[in-house]
């Protein structure tokens, strides 16, 4: 193979390397004699979901996903749905992108499309048009859209609301008592364009057993009519936040380049990311993040490497 000049040459000596490391123990180059077995093929996520990705197999044990993407003015942009990475995901480009995934998603005839005049809000929530003085609402069974948010507290939230400080919260929320994770959401929705954000320490009184119990059970119901779900899946604890430039993170994974012939017969690129790597989340620890992630019908995730759009798969 020419490893020197061709990344998918490159691409696949290093894999072996990876292979007979874990699984042969060894990182010794082998011999000329010695053979291996690789299977490649591209595969579709889900018939929910048009995300293609490639699949390298090594010796029917090694098994690497590879994301694909391109650029909008590719040839192969017309069979390759995902489009370049944001490393910087507070970035304009990257809420552009996600809502104008979040409309696709809205529209096609796969996912349920939020309703035109929007939903019942719930009981509380928290109004997010003043980026400098967000406040807390009394829906009063109001319509409308609003931003969920799933996250791992991590740490106690003493600034949270109850029924000492419910009054003064419907005024102004104090900047300084809101967590970066709180914080984040409240950008990302603003940058939606989206006025409203449900979030649990917020919106439900937390000194109150009957409050607890009564908006515990709207749970469903929340984050089921949800424009969209915020998932912040790289925060361990509240005050971490999740709108970090993604390219430290990221710079591990590395990236190749390969043609991609189109089935039109034209010729254009695809850039190819591993997938195995991909780390787990905290809230990949937590039951009731798994439950609010798949109620949700458009859920935007806010992993260590990038964030991702995914599709409600019942």
């Amino acid at each position: 193979m020419q490893r020197e000049t061709c990344q998918w040459c490159t691409l696949l000596c290093r894999e072996v390397e990876r292979f007979r490391d874990i699984y042969e123990n060894t990182t010794r180059p082998p011999s000329k004699k010695r053979k291996f077995q690789v299977g490649v093929g591209f595969a579709q996520e889900s018939e929910l979901d048009d995300t293609v990705t490639l699949l390298l197999i090594i010796d029917d044990t090694w098994k690497i996903i590879f994301q694909i993407h391109t650029t909008e003015d590719n040839p192969a942009a017309r069979f390759i749905r995902d489009r370049e990475v944001f490393w910087d995901v507070d970035s304009p480009k990257s809420y552009n992108l996600v809502k104008k995934r979040i409309d696709e998603c809205s529209r096609h005839d796969r996912c349920p499309p939020p309703p035109h005049q929007g939903v019942r809000l719930p009981t509380r929530i928290i109004g997010c048009a003043d980026e400098d003085q967000p406040r807390l609402f009394i829906s009063q069974g109001a319509k409308g859209n609003y931003v969920a948010l799933t996250y791992v507290w991590g740490e106690s939230q003493p600034d949270c609301t109850k029924t000492t400080n419910l009054d003064s919260y419907t005024e102004a929320i104090p900047l300084q008592n809101i967590p970066k994770t709180i914080s984040n959401v409240i950008t990302v929705t603003r940058k939606l364009r989206l006025q409203f954000l449900w979030v649990d320490t917020l919106c439900i009184l937390q000194d109150s057993r009957e409050d607890k119990v009564r908006e515990i059970a709207q749970m469903r119901r929340i984050f089921h009519d949800a424009y969209v779900t915020v998932i912040a899946a790289c925060a361990r604890k509240v005050s971490d936040g999740f709108l970090h430039d993604c390219r430290v993170t990221m710079a591990e994974w590395g990236s190749t380049l390969l043609p991609f012939c189109c089935p039109d017969g034209d010729i254009g690129t695809m850039q190819l990311r591993g997938l195995r790597t991909a780390p787990e989340e905290p809230v990949d620890e937590r039951a009731w993040c798994l439950e609010e992630r798949a109620l949700s019908p458009r859920r935007l995730i806010y992993a260590t490497h990038t964030p991702i759009r995914m599709p409600n798969i019942p």
